[in-house]
């Protein structure tokens, strides 16, 4: 004799607890849905492993080096006159969307060895010296704090300072004429700048000719946010890409040429559109758009 299956013990047991219902047997479930891993489909795509290495004709790698002859400002800079150049730039085409995918700066100094011959110097050497600025049609993307110039420790933990926006110091009562809204929450008001707040500030005024302030980024071999996570900008038709240099300190050793690096892909404006609206994260409980 047959020993009953799971779902004839679910109907029995439902007619034990409900005898006023009529009963109803439930169909029997799809072989397919209770099939184990060897009832599985598997799906091989065409050409194996190859095919996620492919780039469609529609992507066109992109990349562009610059380097620049440094000149006597490099050697004379200080922090009251920045000196700051351009080191590369470019404009996207027409109906072209530009995905800018990694960058890097880096500064090759005289090797002695013979004439003309350069080396890169040492990694992050220079770095309280100078920084660099990268921008798309003039706007700065990314939320950035870098205290290129250190700053004296403080007695106070930053965490819990009174204000951490950089270069701006709370000094002005809050306004009490009726009907406006208080620039400060009940009970606090504002509170004196900490020594490295002065500091921050003063360094940013140093900088601020070149326009990055405490955003200016610092000298080393990597683009900016955490490396093991994706990273991408974005610049559309006409917009220009640049890259620049500040220096706050002067220089106190020879250089051959600053260095820029810039590479990613060129790729028509609507299919990058489609692209993004394919990726578009859910906003409704249900998983809808």
């Amino acid at each position: 004799m047959e020993a009953p299956s799971y779902a004839d013990e679910i109907v029995r047991t439902f007619r034990d607890v409900n005898p006023h219902v009529s009963p109803v047997v439930p169909p029997r479930p799809d072989p397919a849905s209770s099939g184990g891993p060897a009832s599985l489909s598997r799906v091989a795509q065409a050409g194996g492993a190859i095919s996620q290495l492919l780039v469609h004709p529609s992507f066109v790698p992109f990349e562009q080096l610059f380097r620049k002859l440094p000149e006597q400002g490099v050697f004379t800079a200080t922090a009251e006159r920045n000196f700051s150049f351009e080191l590369g730039a470019f404009r996207i085409p027409q109906q072209m969307a530009f995905v800018l995918l990694d960058y890097s700066f880096n500064i090759h100094r005289l090797s002695g060895a013979a004439a003309g011959d350069t080396v890169p110097i040492e990694n992050q050497r220079l770095a309280t010296l100078l920084g660099y600025d990268v921008k798309i049609s003039e706007t700065r993307k990314g939320n950035l704090l870098f205290e290129l110039d250190p700053q004296p420790i403080e007695a106070t933990q930053q965490a819990f300072a009174p204000n951490q926006t950089g270069g701006i110091i709370l000094n002005a009562a809050p306004p009490t004429a009726p009907g406006i809204v208080p620039a400060f929450p009940s009970g606090s008001g504002p509170q004196p700048a900490t020594p490295s707040q002065f500091a921050a500030a003063n360094f940013q005024r140093s900088a601020s000719p070149a326009g990055p302030g405490l955003s200016l980024l610092p000298q080393r071999p990597g683009r900016q946010g955490a490396r093991d996570v994706p990273f991408t900008f974005v610049a559309y038709e006409n917009q220009v890409v640049s890259f620049s240099v500040v220096i706050f300190k002067p220089i106190p050793i020879p250089l051959a040429f600053f260095e820029v690096d810039a590479a990613g892909m060129l790729v028509p404006q609507n299919l990058l559109a489609d692209m993004y609206e394919g990726m578009r994260p859910s906003t409704s409980p249900g998983g809808g758009r």
